[in-house]
């Protein structure tokens, strides 16, 4: 730390001039000068203020829509005649893509995916209640004349056989498993796995949110904390800012080796405020808080004097012009500024460096 020192009537002080912002500094609990100090010309100064300090630590990560999920054809029957494009968004009604001509994997919103052919007769359960709620939602049925709850029923074949007919199928008051792909809201096409003309089996499509997200694998050596919902800002590749929340936090480490390096990570998934205009898995810097220091007292760090006894002091600007040497303690350090605890009032004037 460079120091220069300046000499007062009353004591020696050294001035700060190359205290760290990135740590916190406790004085020793010295006794300052209380005499008044002669009025120092030309000096600047400042007010000490009440402020939060917001301490922050920049981390690499990528930004894009998030993991891929697969869409898969669950019978080897039929041929894809149809595929939703890679980039649109499929919202509730439509379908992902075609077999022989009618469509298939018709997106619907709930978060049990189908794993049952659903008809009159079938047991209770949760995809009936999603099912119906979306056949409500569609106009496929009155709620006063379809009871929206776990039970499949001649009301809900009719709305089943109603919805049908608008596809184009054969109207059997049946959903069989590939019919229906549920999902809790609109999906984007990542990928096409097939291509028209394949036989309908396995993968046919990858699908994702349809919001970008940024993904952090954050290293585990820094021993920074995140947790969901944490507010964050996102610096883009061209310099603008977005705003951003810690979305998921995984609880899995991933460790990797490079050559005699080996790195552990924690990956950190970040929903945006807004959608941005960014190539996919384009570089971000994500700011994360490390320290927050809500409405203390703070003054700029170049404020500070350094005691020759130890400890840290303010030139506190008396009535009349004179300056006082008034001892405090430091707190939290963020922007250049610093918290101080003492003799010391929001609006006093001190003199800056």
């Amino acid at each position: 730390m460079r120091k220069r020192s300046i000499v007062f009537a009353g004591g020696v002080v050294v001035l700060v001039t190359g205290l760290g912002t990135g740590a916190t500094v406790a004085a020793h609990h010295h006794e300052a000068a209380a005499a008044d100090q002669p009025t120092v010309a030309a000096q600047k100064t400042t007010k000490v203020e009440r402020r939060d300090l917001i301490q922050t630590t920049d981390v690499s990560g990528t930004i894009g829509y998030g993991t891929q999920t697969a869409v898969k054809a669950s019978t080897s029957g039929g041929t894809i005649t149809g595929l939703a494009r890679v980039g649109s968004v499929v919202s509730r009604g439509q379908s992902l893509y075609e077999v022989n001509g009618l469509p298939e994997a018709v997106v619907m919103y709930g978060a049990r995916p189908m794993w049952r052919t659903l008809q009159n007769g079938v047991e209770d359960g949760p995809d009936v209640l999603q099912l119906e709620q979306n056949l409500v939602a569609m106009g496929f049925a009155d709620p006063a004349d379809l009871t929206v709850d776990e039970h499949f029923n001649s009301a809900t074949a009719t709305a089943v056989k109603a919805w049908q007919a608008l596809l184009g199928r054969d109207d059997t008051g049946q959903v069989g498993v590939d019919d229906i792909w549920f999902t809790t809201g609109p999906v984007r096409v990542a990928a096409q796995s097939l291509t028209l003309g394949d036989a309908a089996t396995g993968t046919v499509l990858e699908t994702t949110k349809t919001g970008r997200e940024v993904h952090v694998d954050l290293d585990a050596s820094q021993g920074l904390v995140v947790t969901p919902l944490e507010k964050v800002t996102v610096t883009l590749a061209d310099g603008s800012t977005v705003d951003g929340l810690v979305a998921a936090v995984g609880t899995t480490a991933t460790t990797t080796t490079s050559g005699n390096t080996t790195t552990t990570t924690i990956p950190i998934d970040i929903n945006l405020a807004k959608n941005v205009s960014a190539p996919d898995e384009s570089p971000v810097t994500v700011s994360l808080t490390t320290s927050t220091a809500k409405g203390v007292l703070a003054v700029p760090v170049k404020a500070l004097l350094a005691l020759s006894e130890g400890g840290y002091a303010l030139q506190k600007v008396q009535t009349g012009g004179t300056t006082q040497l008034v001892e405090v303690e430091l707190g939290s350090f963020a922007g250049g500024y610093v918290e101080v605890r003492g003799n010391i009032q929001e609006g006093d004037t001190v003199v800056t460096a």
